[in-house]
């Protein structure tokens, strides 16, 4: 199917990152690599991927920018530092994309990404980086980094997070915007299709959270959530997706979900290796995911309202009488109080305000 469909030109900018997006993405295997770049996109521009550099490679996206405005896909790997900070990541120079006019000056991924996505028929950001800062925009974000959105703020854009993402979920979004254009997108703006449904709701563990049976150290049988495991407000379908080809997925190898594709990671799913918030909710009726969803409020609701469904029942209600580890909030080793608190009441879900542009 996708051989009758013509390519679309991908322009791939790496901004502050690690590559590890771009890694994940070249271990593709339904479609491989090759297959991706035969059938599905035209890489014109990847600084890893691509054979030239230079002036060559400024041509490439010189080419792009002005020849065919309105029909190329815009991809962005890392966080984009602004203001003083902007120079830390450099791709080349201002006349190579605006043409001779242009001052000799460098081309910052700021300045790239503003200009190559006002002009994009479509724009990802793959990994938390680009999503909304992740790793790079950690406390105390000293580089000032941000996510695409913040850069593009009157364009929809598609995030694709993780750390790193898997492979399927970019391949899967190329191949959406090919063949059908624009996914549906949740709140964070990402593709529902595989950020519908939280790790906790497709859990190959999820039985021994309803029967109330907790490991108590790394590599015992039972649910992590005692160990850390974020589950329970990360959206995403790594447990009927896994890694590495399909054959395993964190908590399958007895490691906690560390919430990579949530916003705010990893500061607000810290400590990784203590329990959220035990908030118990006796007599709320409502499901996990949708409790997670709800902007401003602690990451520990969604647990603590799904712990209310089955308060009244089963060996998992004798769990909660005795009471779960008493443990401090998260966050408390490694943030100021203040800071941590303004993490959490701080709201991610973007929304179009009367001018049309997107607001967080």
């Amino acid at each position: 199917m996708l051989t009758k469909q013509p390519k679309l030109p991908v322009i791939w900018i790496e901004a502050l990152s690690c590559t590890g997006d771009t890694i994940s993405f070249e271990n593709a295997t339904s479609p491989t690599m090759e297959e991706i770049m035969k059938y599905l996109v035209d890489f014109r521009y990847h600084y890893i991927l691509m054979a030239a550099g230079g002036n060559t490679a400024m041509q490439v996206m010189y080419d792009l920018y002005t020849r065919e405005a309105g029909n190329y896909i815009l991809i962005v790997e890392g966080a984009i530092p602004v203001g003083n900070t902007e120079g830390f990541t450099v791709v080349g120079t201002q006349r190579g994309l605006l043409g001779p006019a242009a001052r000799r000056e460098p081309l910052t991924a700021y300045q790239a990404i503003k200009h190559l996505g006002e002009r994009a028929r479509y724009v990802m950001a793959v990994g938390d980086c680009a999503a909304w800062g992740g790793p790079s925009a950690a406390y105390p974000n000293p580089a000032g980094c941000v996510g695409v959105q913040k850069v593009l703020p009157k364009r929809r854009v598609i995030n694709v997070p993780g750390c790193p993402i898997h492979p399927d979920w970019a391949v899967g979004t190329l191949a959406h915007l090919l063949l059908y254009g624009m996914p549906e997108l949740d709140a964070d703006g990402r593709p529902t299709d595989f950020f519908g449904r939280t790790i906790h709701n497709l859990c190959t563990r999820r039985q021994y959270f309803e029967n109330g049976i907790f490991a108590r150290h790394l590599g015992d049988e039972g649910c992590l959530y005692r160990l850390g495991c974020k589950g329970p407000v990360t959206f995403a379908d790594c447990p009927i997706r896994q890694w590495n080809s399909g054959h395993n997925w964190p908590v399958e190898d007895n490691t906690p979900c560390i919430g990579c594709t949530t916003p705010g990671f990893p500061d607000e799913m810290e400590p990784f290796f203590e329990h959220l918030p035990d908030i118990r909710l006796p007599g709320v009726i409502t499901t996990a995911n949708r409790v997670a969803r709800a902007a401003g409020l602690a990451t520990g609701v969604g647990i603590g309202a799904h712990l209310a469904l089955t308060w009244g029942s089963g060996r998992l209600a004798e769990t909660l009488k005795r009471g779960l580890p008493k443990v401090a909030p998260r966050g408390t080793k490694t943030l100021p109080g203040k800071v941590l608190a303004a993490l959490r009441l701080k709201r991610h879900a973007w929304y179009p305000d009367k001018k049309g542009t997107w607001q967080e």
